[in-house]
Order: C-alpha cells, then sequence, then structure tokens
C-alpha cells in the first residue's frame, strides 16, 4: 500500500507550522515506523492536489485529505482522475465548533450525498464523537482516523524559575478555545501560591474576526499587575514550539469544543501537566476541570503544579491514545481494498 496525506500549506516555499500541517507530518512519522510507504505533502491550493499526484511515479493506494477545504468540483475531479485510489476527507472539527464554519458545514453535507454514489471516496474523521453524529445523523458511513503523535522526541530540559510561574494556554485566538477563563486561572493560582506569573499566549496569526478581541481582553485582565506579565509569543515553527512549551509550568487547555488537541500532547511530551476540559477525552480524567469555572481550572492547576507523578501520568493516558490510534490506522489500511 502506498498512503499519500495531503494538508493545506499557507506558508509559501516551505511546511506549515500549523496544527493540521504538523498533524499530517506526525502521521507519516509514527505510521512510516510501522513499515507503512507514506508521504506527506502541503499545498496551498484544491487542484494542487491533484496536479502533484499526476507527478507522482507511482499512484498511491489511499490518499488522506486533512480537514474540509477541498469544494465538491475539485473533490469530484480527483476521484474521477483516479478511480482505482480510496480517499478519504478527514474532518477536524467538533460538531460545536462547527457553528463557527459554515462552509465546512455544507461541504460536509455535499461530500456525504457525493459518497453515497462514489465507490472510491469516503468521509471520515479524527473524533468518534463526530463520527458516530454523522453515521447516525445522516445514515452514512463515516471512517474514525485519529490523531496520531510521534512519541519518540528527545524532551529539552530548562531551569525554572522557583519564584515565577510560567503557565500558558497557547494555540489559535478563537472565542471557543476559552483562553480568557485559562488567563484567569492563572491569576488565581499565582495569589494562590504567592508567586509572580507569566501567562503566555499564542498571537501573530489573526485567522478571525475575534481575534483581536480576545488578545484585547487578555491584556485588559492583566494591565497593572505587578505580580502578572502577559505573555505574546509568536507562532513558531513545531520544533521551536516544543522548546517554548517545555519551559512552562503548567498548561492550560480549557477549550469548550476539541476534537484531540495537539499542544496538550506536546505539553506532555515535554513533561508539563495540563489542565483540561471534558472536551480532551483522551487526557487524565483528574486533569479534567469545569471548562465554564476559573475557580474549578484553577483548583486542578494548584494540584497539578504539586504532583510529582503528573507527568508520568500524562504520557501514560497519551501512549493509551496511540495505542488504539495506530490500531486504527492499520486496520482502515490493511482492510480497505482498492478498486
Amino acid at each position: 500500500m502506498y498512503l499519500a496525506v495531503f494538508f493545506r500549506n499557507f506558508l509559501a516555499g516551505g511546511l506549515c507550522h500549523v496544527g493540521l500541517g504538523v498533524n499530517a507530518i506526525q502521521t507519516g512519522i509514527v505510521l512510516r515506523r510501522l513499515g507503512v510507504h507514506v508521504d506527506v505533502f502541503g499545498v496551498p491550493e484544491p487542484d494542487d492536489v491533484l496536479k502533484k499526484l499526476k507527478e507522482l511515479p507511482e499512484t498511491p493506494t489511499h490518499v488522506v485529505i486533512e480537514a474540509v477545504w477541498l469544494d465538491i468540483p475539485a473533490l469530484k475531479r480527483l476521484v474521477a482522475a483516479f478511480p482505482g485510489t480510496l480517499f478519504a476527507v478527514r474532518a477536524h472539527s467538533q460538531v460545536g465548533f462547527l457553528q463557527v464554519e459554515p462552509p465546512a458545514v455544507r461541504i460536509i453535507r455535499e461530500m456525504i450525498e457525493l459518497a453515497r454514489t462514489t465507490p472510491n471516496l469516503t468521509v471520515s474523521a479524527n473524533s468518534p464523537r463526530l463520527a458516530h453524529f454523522l453515521r447516525v445523523a445522516y445514515s452514512t458511513p463515516c471512517t474514525y482516523l485519529p490523531n496520531l503523535y510521534d512519541l519518540e522526541h528527545k524532551r529539552h530540559q530548562h531551569p525554572h524559575d522557583p519564584g515565577v510561574l510560567r503557565i500558558a494556554s497557547f494555540g489559535a485566538l478563537r472565542l471557543l478555545k476559552n483562553h480568557m477563563t485559562a488567563a484567569a486561572a492563572a491569576l488565581l493560582i499565582a495569589q494562590h501560591e504567592g508567586k509572580k506569573v507569566e501567562f503566555w499566549v499564542s498571537v501573530n496569526r489573526e485567522e478571525n474576526a475575534g481575534a483581536k478581541g480576545i488578545l484585547t481582553a487578555m491584556r485588559n485582565l492583566y494591565s497593572g499587575l505587578d505580580y502578572a506579565k502577559l505573555v505574546e509569543s509568536p507562532w513558531e515553527p513545531w520544533k521551536a514550539f516544543r522548546k517554548t512549551i517545555s519551559k512552562m509550568d503548567l498548561y492550560l487547555q480549557v477549550s469548550f469544543t476539541e476534537t484531540f488537541n495537539l499542544t496538550v500532547a506536546d505539553a506532555i511530551s515535554e513533561g508539563v501537566p495540563a489542565v483540561v476540559s471534558d472536551a480532551i477525552d483522551w487526557a487524565p480524567s483528574d486533569w479534567v476541570a469545569k471548562a465554564d469555572s476559573v475557580e474549578d481550572v484553577s483548583r486542578v492547576g494548584l494540584r497539578l503544579l504539586h504532583d510529582h507523578q503528573a507527568p508520568q501520568q500524562g504520557l501514560l493516558a497519551l501512549e493509551q491514545y496511540m495505542h488504539h490510534g495506530i490500531q486504527t490506522w492499520v486496520s482502515y489500511l490493511e482492510n480497505s481494498t482498492p478498486i
């Protein structure tokens, strides 16, 4: 078998460092280690997928398109040009997040109808909850293909300042990411510990209308405090980001909706415990806090700060997730036979 994975690359001349690109590359790394022939491609426009496939010396048996960004005409051209290749378009958004992506909802609905009459096309999701919803609501097959994450990384070692807490809530500035609750919880944690705090957030990628408002709200929350500082950390290539997140004492990711959340996996792989919402259902259950409760987020965060077993607990949870994820991908590739 030969798998080609495509993601949308927004950076001209290089691999996109945002989540979908990182996830596609991670998928390739993990599956190659298992002996699967995998290539990963970042392309800027829908028709570039077809162009790249025509350039390849060998035709893939399987193609996975990361996220819903190909329009239906482009998808029709793909499946028609390569009738012996199995195409899977993998949705990365939970139902709650789709409310801010109306075009993606329309494409998913149209793709479901196209798949009913197209034997080499399948709708896929990286969340079992989204896959279940689509199967039941629209009486359609939906393949569950979870995120894969390469755990064979050398952990970075950084000295931590005992007098300053470094707490972060990285990722896109989107309303449903709930960064403001995380920012407020960091203040409560610092006051309880009697320490200064640096609260780190990702900036310089304002991809939605609400991004500026979220950042302004956090700036106002921290303005004039002598014990707290908002650190605006520009988006970085993934390897550099791993070094940045390794400097944190605690990570907060209390999103209202998620499917996997790559940055929590990054934190865990660097030995940093994370307070999460119940939307991140693969994390340890006692890392979960009420997403709309600053007090509960701070309570769980304080416990994790002083739990020396927490980093190992998080790694075990990620390893268990990965074990099932690898089995799922291998089963899909072995049991879906090209036409």
